[in-house]
């Protein structure tokens, strides 16, 4: 009997074992790997979009610094007032308008602030005092997709073009020739704007002779530029809406003339506002209570066309009216409303509103801010931030004065103080100066002064440190050195018995 050895592998199941752990460490590394890679792809995809983004926001930023320095080498004093703006084009160079803007899905804004210097020249951000020679612009631009984002940047510039030039007493300023200035030794000595032609703003004399203007109406809203004032009638139905009175200028002494140029009727107005081509009159028309005419355009009768209007909600009348780049600002009754000015035709559409403490009497704008002068004898100027191209308005602060309500408000061109005119009150000043230096919160008052029984219809504030308030009673015509602006004292003035409705000063060129 024969047999045979045959060898069998002993691996041949081992084999199958092999394969499978193979398999699940396989498996198990994917599991690790692939949530990374795909992660990594989808942030790279994610990172290239927003790299993309971040060279068009740089792009834009870089744009707003150079806006920011073309208007201020074209025109200090419109680059030097504080606020939030965005560029646009004005002709054949850039401007400034207000509020951010968006542009391409990306928002963008120009932040102009003051800066504060120490003694020895450090700029500071506490403390110091203001230099009105520098300005901190930052332009900042901002995205939402596909990751919320911004880029910002911060930029010093100053006034370079100036000269400075110390001089500190009387007898130094009087050195020379003096051109459309006058020396004044109030504190030691100052060199101030000269009251133009041949007049003294402490010694006014009616020497032009008096224009009539058409009809019966009752003028009560004024505005002036060298050559030119226009006037709105209203409080009853028989007087024009608005005249336009040339001035002649001929040497001294002769007097001045005025001549009717052109009018416009329909409506009773309660304020006006004029631009080079345009005037907007704020009527009592509840459904124009803006009219915008066309003061390029006259009939054969010598009549002005209407361009367009605004019709605020409700039924009420336009008291007040401000024009600051493309934004109308009104005030009716206790609202602020702002519209918009991209043209002059037809009706203009709301652009947003706020309500005040009481009626706003009177709207003054300068930068991002609207100064509204408020008939509230707790609540007398409110003030009212504009962002968002006039679409977002937000009271940020006020003034609290003892006095009776607001009549009108006169803000200053920096924007750093409010002259205030109140009713008379038998035992409170009804003249203010506030400082408005920082906008937000309860604003103080600098200095105030009693018109001694004149009630006050208005305010304005000229050259050589004088403010001037007219209205009816008392002497009608005030003029007050504000020079010391903690005891403004009367300097001058006239007897216009039958009442001054409104004030308005040119300088002569």
């Amino acid at each position: 009997m024969g047999f045979s050895i045959k060898n069998f592998p002993a691996n041949r199941v081992d084999v199958g074992g092999q394969s499978l752990i193979e398999l699940l460490v396989t498996i198990g590394l994917a599991s690790i790997l692939l949530p990374a890679l795909l992660t990594g792809l989808l942030a790279s995809r994610e990172g290239r979009a927003q790299q993309e983004q971040r060279l068009i926001a740089m792009s834009l930023l870089k744009e707003g610094e150079e806006v920011a320095r073309s208007v201020r080498e074209k025109d200090w004093n419109e680059f030097s007032l504080n606020g939030t703006y965005h560029p646009v084009v004005s002709g054949t160079s850039w401007s400034l308008a207000i509020g951010a803007e968006t542009i391409m899905g990306y928002t963008r804004q120009i932040l102009v602030e003051d800066v504060n210097r120490d003694a020895g020249g450090t700029i500071v951000t506490s403390g110091g005092s203001p230099d009105p020679s520098t300005k901190k612009v930052t332009v900042s631009v901002s995205w939402g997709t596909p990751i919320p984002s911004s880029v910002s940047s911060t930029l010093y510039l100053t006034r370079y073009k100036s000269v400075n030039y110390k001089e500190t007493t009387e007898s130094d300023f009087n050195a020379g020739t003096k051109t459309g200035v006058v020396v004044t030794n109030t504190d030691g000595g100052e060199v101030v704007l000269g009251a133009g032609g041949s007049g003294d703003w402490c010694s006014p004399n009616l020497t032009i002779s008096a224009v009539d203007l058409p009809k019966n109406g009752v003028a009560n809203a004024i505005s002036a530029i060298p050559g030119q004032v226009v006037a709105g009638t209203g409080d009853n139905a028989s007087g024009v809406s608005f005249a336009n009175v040339a001035i002649s200028n001929p040497p001294a002494p002769t007097p001045p003339q005025g001549t009717i140029d052109g009018t416009f009727d329909g409506y009773k107005t309660n304020g006006v506002f004029t631009e080079q081509n345009y005037a907007y009159l704020a009527t009592d028309t509840n459904s124009k209570e803006i009219v915008i005419i066309d003061l390029t355009q006259k009939d054969s009768n010598n009549k002005y066309e209407e361009s367009g209007y605004f019709n605020a909600p409700g039924n009420g009348s336009g008291d007040s009216i401000y024009v600051s780049g493309n934004i109308g600002f009104m005030t009716s009754a206790n609202k602020l409303y702002t519209f918009d000015l991209s043209s002059k035709a037809s009706s203009r559409s709301q652009l947003g509103s706020i309500s005040l403490a009481g009626e706003g009497n009177r709207v003054v704008v300068v930068g991002s801010y609207a100064y509204i002068a408020v008939e509230s004898s707790t609540t007398q100027l409110q003030i009212v931030q504009i962002q968002n191209g006039g679409a977002t308005l937000s009271i940020v602060g006020q003034a609290a004065l003892a006095a009776q309500a607001a009549k009108d408000v006169f803000i200053n061109s920096s924007a750093t103080r409010a002259y205030i005119a109140s009713s008379l009150a038998a035992t409170q000043a009804e003249f203010f100066i506030v400082d408005i230096s920082t906008k937000t919160g309860n604003r103080p008052t600098l200095g105030s002064y009693d018109t001694n029984g004149m009630n006050p219809k208005a305010v304005i504030v000229t050259t050589n440190n004088k403010s001037i308030v007219v209205g009816t009673g008392g002497q009608e015509y005030q003029v007050i050195n504000i020079s010391t602006e903690s005891n403004p004292s009367s300097c001058g003035g006239l007897d216009i018995d039958a009442g001054v409705n409104g004030v308005s000063t040119v300088i002569e060129p």
